[in-house]
C-alpha cells in the first residue's frame, strides 16, 4: 500500500457527524475526503441510505485513528471528572495508548473503522421495488446482484408476457430475501467484533 493511497478510516451516519469529524481531523493537519457525500446529496430522501465514508491517506491512518479514539474517550469524561472515566473498551484503549495503564489485551483489530449496522428494510425495499439485483448490491454481494440483473433482463427480453410477470416477481423476491440475509450477516459480524472480550 502506498502512502498516498486513500484508505477507509470510518463511516458516519449523517452529514453533520461526517463534517464534524472531518473538521476535527483537518484541524490536526490530516486531509480527509468524504466518500458518498455527493451521491447522498443528489439522491434526495433516498440519499440517507448511502454510507458516508471518511477516507484518509494511508500514511496518516494511524494518527487519524488515534485522534478518533481520543475524541471517543473525551466524550466519556464529565467536566468534574477526576480521571476515573467509565471503564469501557474505548476508554481502556485510549489509556493504554496514553500510557496511564498497562495493556490488558493486544486485540487491536477492534480499532478498525467503526462500521455501523445497516437496516434490513433497505434491501427488502430495493429488491421488491427496483429489482435488478439492487437488494444484493446493497448487501455487498456484487456477483449475485449482477447475476440477478442479467436474469431479469433476459426474462423480460425472451419470455412471453405472463411468464415475464412471474419470473420478475420471483427474481425480485429472491433479491429482497438475499439482500436482507446479507445485511443480517453483516450486522451479526459487527456485533461479534464490537462485543468486548470476556
Amino acid at each position: 500500500m502506498q502512502d498516498d493511497e486513500l484508505v477507509l478510516l470510518t463511516t458516519c451516519g449523517n452529514t453533520v457527524e461526517a463534517a464534524a469529524t472531518k473538521s476535527m481531523l483537518e484541524a490536526e493537519g490530516i486531509v480527509v475526503f468524504i466518500h458518498g457525500e455527493h451521491h447522498r446529496a443528489q439522491l434526495g430522501f433516498l440519499g440517507t441510505y448511502v454510507d458516508l465514508r471518511l477516507m484518509v491517506r494511508a500514511a496518516a491512518l494511524s494518527d487519524a485513528k488515534e485522534l478518533l479514539e481520543e475524541a471517543k474517550y473525551a466524550e466519556h469524561i464529565a467536566p468534574e471528572d477526576d480521571g476515573s472515566a467509565a471503564d469501557d473498551l474505548s476508554t481502556q484503549r485510549w489509556r493504554e495508548r496514553a500510557g496511564s495503564e498497562p495493556a490488558t489485551t493486544d486485540d487491536d483489530e477492534l480499532t478498525v473503522p467503526a462500521l455501523r449496522p445497516r437496516s434490513i428494510a433497505v434491501p427488502i425495499a430495493l429488491g421488491i421495488v427496483l429489482g435488478l439485483g439492487t437488494g444484493h448490491l446493497y448487501g455487498g454481494r456484487f456477483k449475485t446482484a449482477l447475476a440477478l440483473f442479467i436474469l431479469q433482463a433476459l426474462s423480460t427480453a425472451y419470455l412471453a408476457w405472463p411468464l415475464v410477470i412471474v419470473a420478475v416477481a420471483i427474481l425480485r423476491l429472491a433479491d429482497a430475501i438475499g439482500g436482507a440475509r446479507a445485511i443480517r450477516k453483516h450486522n451479526a459480524a459487527l456485533a461479534a467484533i464490537a462485543r468486548p472480550p470476556p
